[in-house]
């Protein structure tokens, strides 16, 4: 009786897990992800210029910031000291905002290409995980990329 209840469940999960990774994507979908997908990747953040501006914010020059880092990550132990809570803040608050940035730039492309958030995300993430699904993609990206030429 164990043994049966063990293959059950065991034949449960399986199709769980094939289940998941079974979703069929529309072409149109996938063509409309490839292009948000790699504009995204051509129109990036400016990291300095959101690194600077959140110094001016919590009133640290940039020369104090990069003597923290220094200080931080020295390779010599008396040198070495712990960053101090305004160096925690801006990292957290640097890490954020590009967040929130690139966030605001895949909806404006979602917007502009007509594809619910969503799914692209729902799509992003199977294209993170499943190099089988990367693989079935490679049409699209190539057409994309051939119709830039």
């Amino acid at each position: 009786m164990r043994f049966l209840y063990t293959i059950l469940v065991f034949v449960f999960i399986s199709n769980a897990i094939i289940a998941q990774n079974s979703t069929v994507y529309e072409p149109a979908n996938l063509r409309k992800f490839v292009s948000i997908y790699l504009e995204s990747k051509k129109t990036q953040v400016q990291p300095d210029s959101v690194a600077v501006s959140l110094l001016r914010r919590t009133g640290t020059e940039v020369s104090d910031y990069g003597n923290m880092i220094r200080n931080a990550v020295s390779p010599e132990d008396t040198l070495r000291q712990k960053p101090s809570e305004v160096f925690y803040t801006v990292v957290q608050e640097y890490k954020q905002e590009i967040q929130s940035q690139r966030q605001q730039q895949v909806t404006l492309l979602c917007s502009k290409y007509d594809m619910d958030a969503g799914l692209y995300n729902a799509i992003l993430e199977r294209y993170r995980n499943d190099p089988s699904f990367q693989n079935s993609l490679v049409k699209y990206f190539e057409d994309y990329i051939n119709d830039l030429k």
